[in-house]
């Protein structure tokens, strides 16, 4: 919600902006017309407000998906409305008030026409400013998340130094737990340091000896329980892609898949050449979890940094089959 201190302050910046537009056309009018008075341009001025903050009003409420036709038709509505409101806020208010804009009785018709141009073009005005505020309010909100982001890395910070103090105590009373807390405590690092590689790669050594240490821990976590085939064939040479890019595929496959099935195991697949490197992973579907769908949860962030990485180097395919979900990655490193 908008702050009382804020809606003031947008309050007073319209206010200086309406009056420096009437100063404006005063001036503008007072060179063709030196007996043009001040107050009639306000009084001008007051209609001319009432149809652009009508406008956009309409187009806040309106200008949604599925809304747009009806949005339209009320602003035709709108007009009409507003020109018979102006018609006798000019011929007879103001007079009323001894402030005559027109020296001459007018006729509906012409006014009318007159008002059309005076109405499209403060609509074109409200269109444009719907825009802009459209653009800054999704640049705040960008900034609000970033922020967001940077205070919730606190909280995995404060977890991996948490994770070293109970290693030291997990070790004296059972070394395999201390070895897993130690293994977790570097992965939480690992994805903690993704989000600084400038390059937005990382070697396929780091990568795959993070991955090592997920596989690992969820072992423990399952007690050997789930039925894994992990292999690695060809040899490391320097061959890189983004970090996370297997952890976080691999994750989701522990997370949703059914790993109970040894005639259907977690297959995970890595193989490698000269600048080359070749992923698959297929798992399982789990039949009771209805948020399978959650599998491509941070494909679109992976795809987005294999285009900024890789651009036109890379394939990537994700399968979600009846019964099982297969993903396969491919990256040039040339």
């Amino acid at each position: 919600m908008v702050s009382i201190d804020l809606r003031s302050k947008i309050v007073r910046q319209h206010a200086l902006a309406w009056l420096a537009y009437d100063i404006v056309l005063y001036l503008v009018n007072y060179v063709s017309t030196p007996a043009a008075k001040f107050i009639d341009v306000l009084c001008l001025s007051i209609m001319y407000a009432l149809v652009f903050y009508s406008n956009l009003y309409l187009l806040h409420r309106f200008m949604k998906k599925g809304t747009v036709i009806l949005g339209i038709l009320i602003i035709l509505i709108s007009f009409v409305l507003l020109s018979i409101i102006g018609y006798y806020y000019v011929t007879m208010l103001l007079p009323l008030m001894s402030i005559r804009i027109y020296p001459q009785p007018v006729d509906f018709i012409p006014f009318i026409i007159s008002a059309l141009v005076i109405y499209l073009r403060f609509l074109i005005y409200a269109v444009l400013y719907f825009q802009v505020q459209r653009v800054i309010n999704k640049e705040r909100q960008n900034a609000r998340l970033e922020y967001s982001f940077l205070r919730s890395q606190v909280n995995p910070h404060f977890l991996h130094n948490t994770l070293n103090a109970l290693f030291s105590q997990a070790l004296i009373c059972s070394p395999p737990l201390a070895d897993n807390i130690m293994k977790l405590s570097k992965l939480m690092r690992y994805s903690l340091e993704s989000i600084e590689f400038d390059s937005g790669k990382v070697s396929i050594q780091k990568e795959l000896e993070h991955l090592q240490a997920l596989i690992d821990i969820n072992n423990m976590r399952f007690s050997n329980t789930k039925s894994i085939e992990y292999s690695i064939d060809g040899e490391m040479r320097g061959q890189a892609l983004p970090p996370l890019s297997i952890i976080t595929v691999v994750e989701n496959a522990f997370k949703y898949g059914d790993l109970k099935d040894p005639q259907n195991p977690l297959i995970i697949k890595v193989t490698l050449s000269t600048n080359h490197i070749y992923f698959y992973c297929k798992n399982k579907k789990r039949r009771n979890n209805i948020e399978l769908s959650s599998h491509n949860i941070g494909l679109t962030n992976l795809r987005r940094r294999l285009d900024m990485a890789f651009k036109d180097k890379y394939s990537m395919k994700a399968t979600n089959g009846l019964e099982f979900y297969v993903f396969e990655l491919t990256i040039n490193n040339n």
